[in-house]
């Protein structure tokens, strides 16, 4: 999760303490403190991390809501949750003061007594909003509720994304986990490789997911279960124009009461609608 924090100068040593606790916990923080060097243009930089970022933290105080540079982060972030339709601004109150109209209906994590309940509060916050490879899909026409996170694997200079699905339904006496490995060549991989030289990782894995599903949807994408054993098929993807391959490795199994009935998943309709939810959380690459 990449977080950028945005603060008046007078609260920069609460600014650093935060930037600290936030990376200590997993988060990937920008501040400017730390990322801006002599001779780069400060306004390239400011407007390069907050367009970037997953999470826009908001530190709220007397002297923040004062700042020209302040309210222009803010403003620009706020911008951009109109246009993704997503959370980016989570606030931050540090001392009373006058809260911006455009982030009174937010809630906000509140360290004007506390470092350790402001942290608790924020925190949660942020894995929520800042990670967009984790979540839920609630249940639709199939009664099936969907949790599902996947993970980044590069070895060798090969990218493999991990997809793990849970199904359940308070309806069915089954559930439903699944494993999905898409292991990328080389070539697909040193796709991947130029997206995250420019800080868009998550752009450039959905990109090639997307890819991977649109040649594999003319295969039979699917996996029957027709016990509570696990089954494992694999396919394998390939463009030879742009001389992409990958390697699609399905593991399955069915937990719950046994209903003497085989079901079938769909591996292909599944991660579509995982990639439907990443994509409102994904910002593509400036042009």
């Amino acid at each position: 999760m990449s977080v950028a924090i945005s603060y008046s100068h007078s609260d920069s040593e609460f600014a650093l303490e935060l930037t600290q606790q936030i990376f200590l916990r997993g988060g990937q923080v920008w501040i400017d403190q730390c990322e801006i060097v002599a001779g780069e243009s400060i306004y390239d930089k400011l407007q390069e991390a907050f367009s970037n970022a997953s999470v826009v933290v908001a530190i709220l105080s007397p002297e923040s809501v004062e700042s020209f540079w302040c309210k222009k982060e803010v403003s620009s972030a706020m911008t951009r949750e109109l246009d993704e339709g997503r959370v980016v601004v989570v606030p931050v109150l540090l001392r009373d003061c006058e809260i911006p109209y455009f982030l009174k209906d937010k809630k906000y994590a509140d360290f004007r007594e506390s470092f350790d309940k402001g942290i608790s509060d924020l925190m949660p916050a942020i894995e929520k909003y800042g990670v967009p490879n984790a979540g839920r899909i609630e249940a639709g026409s199939d009664d099936f509720t969907n949790d599902f996170s996947y993970e980044t694997i590069v070895k060798d200079s090969r990218l493999t994304l991990r997809f793990l699905l849970f199904q359940h339904s308070s309806k069915m006496p089954i559930s439903i986990f699944s494993d999905v490995e898409f292991r990328f060549n080389e070539a697909a991989s040193a796709e991947w490789m130029r997206y995250h030289a420019t800080g868009n990782d998550a752009f450039g894995e959905m990109t090639l997911v997307e890819w991977a599903c649109r040649h594999a949807a003319d295969e039979d994408w699917a996996v029957v279960l027709e016990s509570p054993d696990p089954v494992t098929q694999q396919w394998l993807v390939r463009d030879s124009n742009r001389g992409f391959e990958c390697e699609l490795v399905f593991n399955c199994r069915r937990l719950g009461d046994e209903t003497g009935r085989a079901t079938i998943v769909r591996g292909h309709s599944e991660i579509e609608k995982i990639l439907d939810v990443v994509r409102t959380r994904v910002r593509p690459p400036d042009p």
